[in-house]
């Protein structure tokens, strides 16, 4: 695994990217904010890093310009050489995805992580504490991935306080704490993080460190499928299906409960007067 560097120059050396040329810029599209498209790539140019760090947005998300990974990345490694801390957080983040002709690379992601983690970003920590989760680019370090998430998360950074949580409620890298588990996940839900609102409502279905409540449970699933989160649709799903069994289950004992007692009622006899 490649060393963390020591120096920004040499971090972005190991990215194989060849700096976009001072010509004009590449296949602009045509829009109402053109003008002060062309003014930001003369800023760039001159080395404004604030410029860069826009220009590194538009290539990525693809807004006044084609979408183009390769560039994106190119204009965020000339802003993180003059310190830019969030340029340094989205170009970890470009790397660690990949994508067009842009390489995918864990070990470059994991070492921009850590720089702009280093330096406060909330982001780049809940992104450092991943990698350490998951062996991304790292060895797989739990106790190191709970620090860098504690920090993020109280920061206030929603995803970070519910990975934070997960690791309570599982117990890696700290001592399984079911209430300290809610507690975070509540963190989150307030900013409605969806995968909180899918977790705390496993809580709530469970009576994990909570007191059992399935109709907030499924108040939390639906929140959470509402916001996109796949999981959160497959337990609402599942909720309302176990339910229309069980209303299917009780209907069917009821109706049977009633033929019984049918069958089991004193045969009537008429009587008539002669």
């Amino acid at each position: 695994m490649t060393k963390v560097l020591k120096s920004t120059v040499a971090s972005v050396a190991l990215l194989g990217l060849l700096v976009l040329p001072v010509g004009t810029p590449q296949a602009l599209a045509q829009s109402t904010n053109s003008v002060k498209f062309s003014t930001t790539v003369k800023r760039a140019k001159a080395g404004n890093a604030e410029a860069q760090l826009l220009l590194g947005k538009a290539y990525e998300e693809g807004k006044g310009v084609k979408r183009d990974f390769l560039a994106a990345a190119n204009w965020y490694k000339l802003a993180l050489r003059q310190g830019d801390v969030e340029s340094t957080y989205r170009l970890a983040r470009l790397v660690h995805r990949g994508g067009g002709k842009l390489a995918q690379s864990p070990d470059l992601a994991a070492q921009l992580y850590r720089r702009a983690a280093q330096q406060g970003h909330s982001g780049a920590q809940n992104w450092l504490g991943f990698c350490y989760q998951f062996g991304f680019g790292l060895t797989l370090d739990y106790a190191r991935a709970v620090n860098w998430y504690r920090k993020s998360a109280e920061q206030g950074f929603p995803a970070a306080q519910n990975n934070l949580g997960m690791l309570y409620l599982s117990g890696k890298g700290v001592s399984q704490d079911l209430l300290k588990a809610a507690q975070l996940f509540r963190a989150a839900v307030k900013q409605r993080y969806g995968w909180a609102e899918n977790n705390l409502g496993g809580l709530y279905e469970m009576g994990w460190g909570v007191r059992r409540s399935p109709k907030r449970a499924k108040d939390l699933y639906r929140s959470a499928a509402a916001g996109g989160n796949a999981q959160g649709k497959k337990n609402l799903k599942r909720l309302a299906d176990a339910q229309a069994a069980a209303d299917a289950k009780a209907a069917a004992a009821a109706a049977a409960a009633a033929e019984a007692a049918k069958a089991n009622e004193p045969k009537k006899v008429k009587i008539t007067i002669d």
